[in-house]
């Protein structure tokens, strides 16, 4: 079972602007040039994606990919946001043998929330809202063959993760673990991981969170509650008149084409509101005592079916069980993703 690992967070994580909440890396702007070009084309609706995964694929971030030796390591490889991840010259093992030959890595970071609702995750561990520092999805091959999940004999990945907040307070390391659980309300969910040997807080040094991590897979960087930590928890429902689709669970891993979110103002924050009765494709609400009263964002939906988009956003302040309704417009597939790209500004 392959597992996800998700390292240094605040809770969870392109945008046209500078922004206040998180720094812009290269690849912010990079997606910004990308869709600033389809907007001065003619859109050809035979490229329109009618699958909520491709969606994701397309708009989200890309994989980074480095090619090596095994006689090379240890090598340190640079992502476009900074930062460095190590590869360690033993540990990595292929069917329980250690690795020889032609190594290929590939990652996929993210670091703000236009980058996180573009690739379809959650800023969620256990019902409770994360905000991120950055994730990681960690993929190696050795000679086309998948590496073992887990380096050996206490061997680790080394990290080292730009600050972008800069604001000095430490970050936790979780990692995104599949459920094997058809009853369970996502088939992810993001796990508090604690490393032998280092802190279970990752207190930045010198502008970077510096940790050692021993698995393949989603890494995160996160922070429990830190968007309003004092405040009351409650529960958020909404309903969607017009749903022309069925409730989307994480990524929309299990066939469903709608999805709503909820994004805090100024907070790197993405929450997937998901939980719904399979019977009733028009309500969704939040995990139990999770929504922070008082706190300010949007509340967001949208859709694609037969290659037709929807999508509408409001403004919200959280109150003591609320219940709020979204009316799906009619949209693009080119104006979905760039209004999901500017939440990175908001």
């Amino acid at each position: 079972m392959k597992k996800i690992i998700l390292a240094c967070a605040a809770l969870l994580v392109l945008t046209a602007a500078v922004f206040t909440a998180c720094k812009k890396t290269k690849e912010v702007l990079d997606k910004d040039a990308e869709l600033k070009e389809v907007r001065n084309h003619s859109r050809n609706t035979s490229d329109i994606q009618s699958d909520a995964q491709q969606f994701f694929e397309k708009w989200g971030p890309q994989r980074q990919v480095f090619k090596m030796n095994s006689e090379e390591l240890p090598k340190t490889i640079e992502l476009k946001s900074g930062t460095l991840i190590t590869i360690p010259a033993k540990g990595l093992m292929v069917g329980g043998q250690p690795a020889a030959g032609d190594i290929v890595v590939s990652v996929l970071e993210t670091f703000d929330r236009g980058a996180l609702a573009l690739s379809g995750q959650s800023t969620t561990s256990n019902g409770q809202l994360l905000t991120s520092d950055g994730s990681f999805d960690l993929d190696i091959t050795v000679n086309g063959k998948e590496a073992d999940p887990r380096l050996a004999n206490g061997e680790t990945f080394g990290f080292r993760v730009p600050d972008v907040d800069n604001n000095g307070r430490p970050t936790n390391l979780f990692e995104g673990v599949i459920l094997d659980n058809p009853d369970a309300p996502a088939p992810l969910d993001w796990q508090r991981r604690d490393v032998p040997n280092q802190r279970p807080d990752i207190i930045p040094e010198g502008g970077t969170f510096n940790f050692n991590w021993p698995y393949t897979g989603l890494v995160n960087c996160d922070v429990l509650n830190s968007c309003a930590p004092a405040a009351i928890r409650t529960d958020i429902t909404v309903n969607l008149p017009n749903n022309p689709g069925t409730i989307a669970n994480y990524q929309g891993s299990g066939g469903g084409n709608t999805f709503v979110l909820f994004v805090p103002k100024g907070c790197n924050m993405i929450v997937h509101i998901y939980t719904h009765d399979p019977a009733d494709q028009h309500k969704v609400w939040s995990y139990p005592s999770s929504m922070p009263e008082g706190v300010t964002g949007k509340l967001i939906g949208f859709s694609v079916k037969n290659g037709n988009w929807w999508y509408t956003e409001k403004e919200i302040t959280i109150t003591t069980n609320m219940i709020e309704s979204l009316t799906l417009d009619p949209s693009t597939e080119v104006d979905v993703a760039a209004n999901l790209l500017a939440l990175s500004s908001y």
